[in-house]
């Protein structure tokens, strides 16, 4: 008897789930404008992928494809078709906004993966083509943004979505409530800022400044001056040339390959900055955790170091011009910049330049 309550409860289940299947229904639509009438593109899309790329040719291309699920093709059409992707030049701006219908479901007790593959609904996936000098500013609520070779400013932000931008020639603003940023090769100034997600660049020709509320920053190859902050995660710098601000409430700091002033400051955690240019004015604190500075052969500055409860050593050659249990000064190289160095409790350390990676 359990035997055969089991079988009718499996092909019950089975025919449930075919009867819970969804059909999925596509369709593509594309538009272009000559780009002598535009200078920025505005896009809007609350679920769906965004992707800018630039281009040589001499309009703005836009590309959206529909991807609809529905109980059967009908219902799957009906969809796509209530979606609509409305476009508008406005004076010299194009803008593009996806308007999603209000969808309701009916729920299937058989029905237990809820991901999209599984759920009535409908995603546009914008595909912007890009002519040299266009600018752009893009916003998704659930999707990622994908950008790569644009030339003009660009200003993305993703509410919940992961945003990657590649070989921009202008200058960059990336957001993100909960999601990922990375950029790689910047030609211009950028900001990077996700509230829970991490922070990953690299290649970046002007300034730029990185923030996480609760994530890491990973940033290298910096030729301006470089800011970047965490609330609680870890942050990791190799090849500031131009300065470095750095600070993160609950984490470590390493850098690597800083040349000019450093100030690193952090509450709980440990700070290690390697100069390998020019030493400019800098302090160096962590309220709790260790603080080491790596100084390279050449390097010139005056040293200032403290600590609360912990030990000074000097591993490279120090004129000293004053020693205490807890505070050493003196210059190296012959003096140059101030260089102040604090830990309420930890240890200091200066060393050798190791020529190593965050």
């Amino acid at each position: 008897m359990k035997r055969v309550a089991a079988g009718i409860l499996c092909l019950a289940g089975l025919w449930a789930g075919s009867a819970c299947a969804l059909e999925p229904y596509q369709e593509e639509s594309e538009k272009s404008y000559p780009a002598a009438g535009i200078s920025s593109v505005y896009l809007e899309n609350a679920r769906g992928r965004v992707e800018l790329s630039g281009t040589d040719g001499d309009a703005v291309v836009v590309r959206a494809i529909k991807t609809a699920r529905g109980h059967g093709r009908a219902d799957a059409r009906e969809l796509a078709a209530a979606t609509q992707v409305a476009l508008a030049q406005e004076g010299s701006r194009l803008v593009v906004r996806v308007r999603y219908p209000q969808i309701t479901d009916r729920w299937c007790f058989w029905s237990f993966n809820w991901s999209d593959h599984t759920r009535r609904g409908v995603k546009v996936r914008l595909l912007v083509q890009l002519p040299p000098r266009v600018e752009a500013e893009a916003r998704v609520a659930s999707g990622d943004i994908i950008s790569r070779g644009v030339s003009g400013r660009q200003a993305l932000t993703a509410t919940s979505g992961d945003i990657r931008v590649e070989d921009a020639g202008g200058p960059v603003e990336l957001h993100s409530t909960s999601g990922d940023l990375f950029g790689r090769g910047l030609a211009a100034d950028a900001m990077l800022q996700s509230v829970s997600g991490d922070v990953r660049a690299t290649s970046i020709a002007g300034r730029a400044e990185g923030r996480s509320t609760s994530g890491d920053i990973r940033v290298a190859d910096v030729a301006g001056a470089l800011t970047l902050s965490s609330v609680s995660g870890d942050v990791g710098v190799r090849g500031a040339r131009g300065g470095l601000k750095v600070g993160t409430t609950s984490g470590d700091v390493v850098a690597r390959d800083v040349t000019g002033p450093c100030v690193a400051s952090v509450s709980s955690g440990d700070v290690d900055v390697e100069f390998t240019g020019t030493v400019g004015e800098s302090e160096i604190s962590s309220a709790s955790g260790d603080v080491t500075v790596r100084l390279s052969p050449q390097a010139r500055c005056n040293l200032e170091l403290r600590t609360g409860s912990g030990t000074i050593e000097m591993r490279v050659p120090l004129r000293v011009k004053s020693v205490s249990r807890h505070l050493v000064s003196g210059t190296v190289g012959g003096g140059g910049a101030s260089v102040r160095v604090r830990t309420s409790s930890g240890e200091v350390l200066v060393a050798a330049s190791e020529g190593g990676r965050p």
